[in-house]
């Protein structure tokens, strides 16, 4: 395969990597439900938010979530989930990232498109910024659409079972995290290379998503076009 680099690619591999994914309430209003990560080492964050309101059934369908209005929680499967805020899930997720204490290169499987627009829009509408030990938000969807050639898509869900990734539940990001990094490790593995030459060029700055937030119509981004998850 041949792949165009980006002369910044050469220093991806001094990055701490950090396989990451979001859900979100619909398709329209795009409330962010979960923002989930686990690192290159293994240790991993998530956080639920509560939409302090019911959600819309095509949403729930996808990723299971709903708000129970008599008790004013958010629910999977029968289960109240322990949730917080959208600011204060931001603000928890800033600190896990900064504890590391190098800088990271966040990996979101349709990130460039969905994932990464979408942060960059809730940070700013609660005036934070991502902390600045984040260094790169990188997409590998296109190199699994060059690699994986006999699937039938390349949804994260089809590319787990291709390489023999379990998956416990599809639509949670903690699990699309997991999954995630499994998938890199056994590309990483089977192509003998890294995971920075297989990026190439699929990456951009925290700051790149933040200036180009009022040319997007973020209200339109749809995660399942490109299959995030499904």
């Amino acid at each position: 395969m041949v792949v165009k680099v980006d002369p910044r690619a050469e220093n991806l591999d001094k990055l701490f990597l950090i396989y990451a994914d979001i859900e979100t309430e619909s398709l329209r209003k795009l409330k962010i439900l979960q923002i989930a990560a686990v690192t290159q080492d293994g240790d991993t964050f998530c956080s639920f938010i509560n939409p302090g309101e019911p959600l819309p059934l095509r949403g729930t369908n996808i990723h299971g979530l709903y708000f129970e209005v008599k008790d004013k929680q958010l629910y999977r499967d029968g289960r109240a989930l322990p949730s917080t805020t959208e600011v204060d899930a931001l603000n928890k997720f800033n600190k896990w990232l900064k504890a590391f204490n190098k800088p990271i290169i966040l990996v979101f499987y349709n990130g460039i498109s969905f994932d990464g627009p979408v942060l960059a829009k809730f940070y700013k509408k609660h005036g934070l910024a991502i902390t600045d030990n984040v260094k790169y938000l990188a997409d590998p969807l296109s190199c699994c659409r060059d690699l994986f050639k006999d699937t039938r898509n390349h949804k994260l869900r089809t590319l787990a079972a291709y390489c023999s990734v379990d998956q416990t539940a599809v639509h949670d990001a903690l699990d699309d995290s997991l999954a995630l990094k499994k998938i890199c490790e056994y590309l990483v593995d089977r192509e003998k290379t890294s995971l920075a030459f297989l990026i190439g060029s699929y990456f951009k700055t925290f700051e790149y998503f933040t200036a180009k937030l009022d040319l997007m119509n973020i209200d339109q981004l749809e995660p399942e076009m490109c299959g995030s998850g499904e």
